[in-house]
C-alpha cells in the first residue's frame, strides 16, 4: 500500500436530487463537503433514510451528483468517463450493505476474494491466495468448508465478512464501507474492527457507514452526522459524542440503551 501525502478524498457542495415524471423530485444529498488523507477515518451516521449509502453510491461513482464535486486520490471523479472511472476504482473498496447483490454466486469464497485481482492484474498468484487465506482467517473463515462453499450456502454474516476480505484483498489506499458489521455478533464485530485498523495504520483511509453512533465515535477521529441527506454536524467524533450541538444528535445519543 503506498503511503501519500496530500488529500486522498475530498467532496464539494456534493448534491443529489432524484427526479422522477411521476413524484416530486427529492433531494437526497444537501451540499456536502469534508475531506480525508491517508490513515484517517470519517464516520458517517445517521438513521435509516438519513442518504448515507446514496452518499458512498456518489462518492464512488455509482450514482452521478446532480452538482458538486468528488476528487479521489486529487483527480475529479467523472461518471462520464468509464477508462478513469476504473482506473480509480482499481484505488479504492467498497463493501456495500447489500450482502447478497454483492458476491459472485457461483464462485466459492476462496475465488470470490482473489477475483478483484484477476480483474486488475489478469492471474492470480500463490502469494495472491496467501493474502486471501490470511485475510479470511483473521474474519474467522478459513474453515476448509467453507472456502470450498459458495455465496448462496453462506450466512449474511458470512458474506459480510467475505466482502470485506474481498475489499482488503488489493490493499486499498481508501475503503468505502457501508455498514460492513451490522450482521456481526460482537467478538466477530471486533476481529472486523481490528483488522481495519490494521490496514489504517499501514495508510488506508476510510469512509465507514453505521447508525450506530457509538460504533461511529470509536471507529472515526471524525463524524459526520446526516439527516434527510442534510449535514447537522460536523467534526471530531469525540467532542460531538460528548457535547452534541444539533438535537437531532442529541436524539440519537438518548435512544442509546441505558447500561
Amino acid at each position: 500500500m503506498d503511503k501519500i501525502d496530500k488529500k486522498i478524498f475530498e467532496c464539494e457542495n456534493l448534491t443529489l436530487i432524484y427526479k422522477s415524471a411521476k413524484a416530486k423530485a427529492k433531494l437526497a444529498l444537501d451540499n456536502l463537503s469534508f475531506s480525508l488523507e491517508a490513515g484517517q477515518t470519517l464516520s458517517v451516521v445517521g438513521e435509516s433514510g438519513s442518504g448515507k449509502s446514496t452518499l458512498l453510491k456518489c462518492s464512488t461513482g455509482l450514482l452521478p451528483a446532480t452538482k458538486g464535486k468528488v476528487c479521489v486520490f486529487g483527480k475529479e471523479l467523472n461518471t462520464k468517463n468509464k477508462k478513469l472511472l476504473q482506473e480509480m476504482r482499481f484505488k479504492f473498496s467498497l463493501v456495500l450493505q447489500d450482502t447478497y447483490g454483492a458476491l459472485p454466486p457461483a464462485s466459492n469464497v476462496l475465488d470470490a476474494v482473489t477475483e478483484p485481482l484477476f480483474i486488475q492484474n489478469g492471474v492470480v498468484k500463490d502469494s495472491d491466495n496467501e493474502r486471501a487465506l490470511t485475510l479470511l482467517d483473521s474474519l474467522k473463515l478459513a474453515d476448509e468448508r467453507l472456502l470450498k462453499s459458495e455465496s448462496y450456502d453462506l450466512s449474511g454474516g458470512q458474506r459480510q465478512r467475505v466482502q470485506i476480505a474481498r475489499a482488503l484483498v488489493t490493499n486499498p489506499m481508501l475503503l468505502f464501507a457501508d455498514e460492513p458489521t451490522s450482521m456481526q455478533d460482537a467478538s466477530t464485530k471486533k476481529d472486523i474492527i481490528n483488522l481495519l485498523n490494521s490496514y489504517k495504520e499501514r495508510g488506508m483511509a476510510m469512509i465507514f457507514v453505521t447508525h450506530d453512533i457509538l460504533l461511529a465515535s470509536s471507529i472515526g477521529e471524525k463524524m459526520l452526522v446526516l439527516k434527510n441527506g442534510v449535514c447537522v454536524e460536523q467534526g471530531n467524533s469525540h467532542e460531538i459524542l460528548t457535547s452534541p450541538s444539533h438535537e437531532y444528535t442529541k436524539a440519537l445519543l438518548a435512544a442509546l440503551p441505558k447500561i
